[in-house]
């Protein structure tokens, strides 16, 4: 018995000090929680899958609460649209639990002007009344059922999410302010351009530049007076106004008067910029009245030109005192009418309102102003004049205020002396401070335009080529904040009501599209 109890003991010490087999009762003993914790990470991604379906269901039910034809409808429609969209889409998806019925489970609301409120428990309160203004929240909070954790009494994983939608079907009051000056006397089209400058050609700057791209009016069109002087020379070698007037005799004065570049390219049948943006106008108004009845929000709008000076065109009274006498037009189909009897069928009418100049593009025949005949100074305190003096936040009584302003940007002014260059940015401060919107066309100014040595020295050089300065200018102002460099970093911003045209682009389509960008105003929030 001795030996048996010695051999034993001799046995047991040597099956502790074996190691051969560690390894396997290591994976054997590991393999369990191994299982588990697969199956776990099987199970929280079926979790994440299925609360991803659901954001995008709470997405989707929100946004139909807000919709275009929803915020024409009850809040109670909007509360019961929104209900059925989220059940929709949230039934029957494998593996979830989620009672809809169970407000701590799924829960609506709508927020309006007088409150917030629950969609279910408060149909009484929702059922008549439409809101201009209204917020959707929903917010949910289910269950994914687990297949390994259940092993461990983990049955289920928490899935839960929200979104937020808002729209607004503003009263807005559009303030149009159209570039008339000389500048905006640009054929339309390439071909356009070339026609002009080939028909021209007569016209020198002295440094061996010949032809004017610009159908520039002028009001003195005789190129001699009596006294020999020069008057407008470069017109010199334009047709005549009367074709068959005899020529001086002798060493008289040729003093006969001929077409300026404005006749040349409405005798050559060139479509200008102004006349685009006459049609432009026109076809933004006829947009306005078939959104307006569709969105059943009030558009008024106010139209003014500017060059040197600011100038009202329609309505041809207000003031900014009262909200019902505002410098805009509740009638739309009256400022249609203006428009179109203004431009015509052509638009071409349009551009007989930008201002005669003298040689030189005096205002004055005779006085010299340095051509300074573009002033976005006066453009902006003219137009800041006839508005309110803070933007309102949409209803009848308090519209929103958005300012059109359509322009090739580049100023040229008296203004404590002459200033050249892009609009400055304080004026645009000066517009946001006023809670008022600004959106901003560009009918961009070629560099090629500028190619007499005087534009090219102090024109396109320093402004428009190698270096943009002009288009950073007017998106900072449409954005809000200051750029110095195009295109923006990061590109433009589809937020930013700013809409770029060149040579054969499409004024009208531009301006209508940014048109509906300042009346879009739903959005996903959250």
């Amino acid at each position: 018995m001795h030996d048996m109890r010695a051999i034993a003991k001799s046995l047991f010490r040597r099956l502790m000090r074996e190691e051969r087999g560690n390894v396997l009762m290591i994976v054997g003993l590991s393999i369990i929680p191994l299982t588990f914790a697969t199956g776990m990470a099987v199970d929280y991604t079926q979790a994440m899958r299925l609360q991803t379906r659901l954001n995008a269901a709470a997405d989707a039910a929100a946004l139909s609460g807000v919709t275009q034809t929803a915020m024409t409808q009850t809040n109670g429609t909007a509360c019961a649209t929104a209900t059925k969209m989220f059940i929709a889409q949230s039934t029957g998806l494998p593996g979830l639990t989620l009672n809809t019925a169970d407000p701590a489970q799924l829960k609506i609301t709508l927020t309006d002007a007088s409150g917030t409120y629950d969609c279910a428990s408060n149909a009484a309160a929702l059922s008549n009344n439409v809101s201009l203004r209204r917020t959707m929240v929903v917010t949910y909070r289910g269950q994914s059922a687990n297949t390994f954790a259940g092993i461990l009494r983990i049955r289920t994983l928490t899935v839960k999410g929200s979104s937020t939608a808002f729209a607004q079907i503003a009263n807005i009051d559009f303030y149009l302010a159209l570039d008339m000056s000389q500048s905006m006397l640009l054929p339309a089209t390439t071909s356009g351009l070339a026609s002009m400058v080939a028909n021209t050609q007569g016209q020198q700057d002295g440094y061996g530049n010949k032809g004017c791209a610009f159908a520039c009016h002028q009001a003195e069109t005789r190129p001699y007076d009596s006294n020999g002087n020069s008057l407008a020379t470069d017109i010199m070698s334009n047709p005549l106004v009367t074709p068959s007037s005899p020529a001086p005799t002798g060493n008289n004065p040729d003093t006969r008067p001929r077409i300026d570049n404005y006749a040349v390219a409405r005798n050559l049948g060139l479509t200008l910029r102004t006349d685009l943006v006459g049609n432009a106008v026109s076809a933004l108004i006829n947009d306005a009245i078939t959104t307006e009845a569709a969105n059943g929000a009030t558009y008024r709008v106010g139209i003014s030109t500017f060059d040197y000076q600011y100038t009202q065109r329609w309505p041809t009274s207000g003031n900014t005192s009262n909200v019902a006498n505002y410098w805009v037009d509740s009638n739309l189909q009256n400022v249609l009418n203006y428009a179109q009897t203004t431009g015509g069928s052509n638009g071409q009418g349009w551009s007989s309102l930008v201002t005669p100049y003298c040689l030189n593009n005096y205002r004055v025949c005779g006085t010299n102003d340095n051509d300074t005949d573009t002033s976005l100074t006066a453009a902006i305190t003219g137009a800041l004049a006839n508005m309110p003096a803070q933007g309102g936040t949409g209803t009848k009584t308090s519209p929103l205020a958005v300012l059109f302003i359509i322009t090739d940007g580049m100023r040229d002014e008296s203004n404590s002396g002459r200033q050249l260059g892009p609009l400055p940015y304080s004026l645009c401060q000066q517009i946001a401070a006023r809670n008022i919107q600004v959106a901003v066309l560009e009918t961009q100014y070629l560099p090629s335009s500028a190619s007499d040595n005087w534009s090219i020295t102090n024109v396109r050089n320093p402004f428009l080529s190698p270096t943009n300065k002009i288009s950073p200018a007017l998106y900072s102002c449409a954005a809000g904040t200051q750029i110095n460099s195009w295109p923006p970093p990061g590109g433009t911003n589809p937020g930013v009501l700013y809409y770029q045209v060149t040579t054969d682009g499409d004024i009208s389509a531009a301006l209508v599209s940014l048109f509906n960008m300042a009346v879009a105003q739903a959005r996903l929030t959250g």
